[in-house]
């Protein structure tokens, strides 16, 4: 087997403890020959860059003056690597994620390597107790439910879970993205910022470009999830610059006008709307569900004109990353 150079691209914000096991994992467990770790830190203030240089000297360090969130802080990191390596691969991987197999990089290359339509590979990822954490994600907004469905998750591992399939979406958490597809595609896109369903819509994207993307269920990571997260933004927290509730649905409309226009966002918003009353995901009522109605409504109108009032207007607001 041929090894290409693998880049692997770690975004950190404060988390030099989760790094610890991270980094650990990674250069214990690892047998591909071919690969080069870059940690992109979001201007962290708890040590993360000062250890790092101390315990991995060989890791490229990319320091960022303040958190930029998920899609600006990867994009930053893949511009470096494909500047300085030119690797045929970017490995994006979240800090969280716990490497427990030594072919875990070769099994995924493999697969992209077998395939000139593959575009990303991504493995499974399950809890620190085995359960399934995501394996793929379900993308279908013209339906009675929520337009995304992580498949399976919080399900026991089994064996039939274990396959080689083609899906309609992966994980960012531990995702392999060819360097054609990335030059072809583009970056992600950072209107998601500071997080959630970037990932998803880039998927979209590569798809829409005639590439594959491809679950690899024999290849398995622990991660913990939603770390960074938690750290950031808080349920309870009104305040919409760091209120999970508000920048998940914010982005769930912008990510449907953008993908599948007025029907989809159409179909979606009552759901949407009925959620903000009563949790669909933890089935109970929501604290604050006067605030969070008022808000989806206020959005929603406000994303909705925005989207409709001239072409010129749609193409640059929502046409930017739309190959």
């Amino acid at each position: 087997m041929r090894f290409p150079k693998v880049c692997i691209i770690i975004l950190n914000w404060n988390g030099k403890e989760l790094l610890k096991d991270c980094l650990s994992s990674i250069f214990r467990l690892t047998s591909y020959p071919n690969y080069k770790v870059i940690v992109v830190d979001n201007g962290s203030t708890d040590g993360s860059i000062e250890w790092i240089k101390k315990n991995y000297p060989k890791v490229d360090v990319l320091s960022l003056d303040k958190n930029y969130g998920f899609a600006k802080g990867n994009n930053e990191g893949i511009k470096y690597a494909l500047k300085k390596y030119r690797p045929k691969y970017i490995l994006l991987l979240n800090n969280d994620v716990i490497i427990v197999q030594e072919d875990w990089i070769a099994s995924l290359v493999m697969i992209a390597e077998n395939d000139e339509k593959v575009g990303a590979v991504g493995p499974k990822l399950v809890y620190p107790d085995g359960r399934i954490q995501h394996i793929w994600t379900i993308v279908n907004p013209y339906r009675p439910q929520f337009f995304i469905t992580n498949f399976k998750r919080g399900e026991k591992d089994s064996e039939e879970l274990s396959v080689v399939k083609e899906v309609d979406a992966l994980c960012a958490a531990c995702v392999l993205i060819k360097r054609k597809v990335i030059e072809k595609v583009g970056l992600l896109d950072e209107s998601f910022s500071p997080f959630w369903l970037e990932d998803t819509d880039y998927f979209l994207r590569i798809k829409r470009q005639g590439f594959k993307l491809i679950y690899n269920g024999k290849v398995k990571v622990v991660h913990l999830e939603g770390v960074s997260t938690k750290k950031y933004a808080g349920r309870e927290d009104i305040t919409e610059e760091k209120n999970v509730f508000i920048i998940q649905r914010r982005n769930m409309f912008y990510f449907l006008l953008k993908h599948f226009g007025k029907v989809g966002f159409l179909i979606q918003f009552p759901l949407i709307l009925i959620d903000g009353v009563f949790s669909i995901t933890y089935f109970k009522p929501r604290r604050d569900s006067a605030f969070k109605v008022l808000f989806l409504i206020k959005e929603a109108v406000k994303q909705f004109a925005i989207y409709s009032v001239d072409k010129k207007c749609k193409r640059k607001l929502y046409g930017k990353y739309v190959s």
